[in-house]
């Protein structure tokens, strides 16, 4: 167990990791941290739980990814030309 304090808003939900104490505000993140810090100790039905809420943040995390790079490549090219005419 880790030395680690976690400061938890009053009132609000919380969903504790019961292998290293971790608190989370939603459900989704205790299995996606449960799944990745202990994937040993999991049952089938926290393992389900693991996959459909990997899966749930696949396709935003390839948007955010691909809207990042396209962002440095519109950077990259416009400080070229930049470059090119004022330079």
């Amino acid at each position: 167990m880790t030395s680690e304090t976690y400061d938890v808003p009053p009132g609000e939900p919380v969903y504790e990791c019961p292998d290293c104490g971790r608190p989370f505000p939603e459900r989704r993140l205790l299995a996606l941290h449960r799944g990745l810090d202990h994937p040993d100790r999991l049952d089938e039905a926290e393992r389900d739980a693991f996959e459909s809420a990997y899966e749930a943040e696949a396709e935003p995390l390839r948007r955010y990814r691909i809207a990042a790079v396209g962002v440095l490549v519109v950077l990259y090219f416009g400080l070229l030309m930049a470059f090119a005419l004022l330079g």
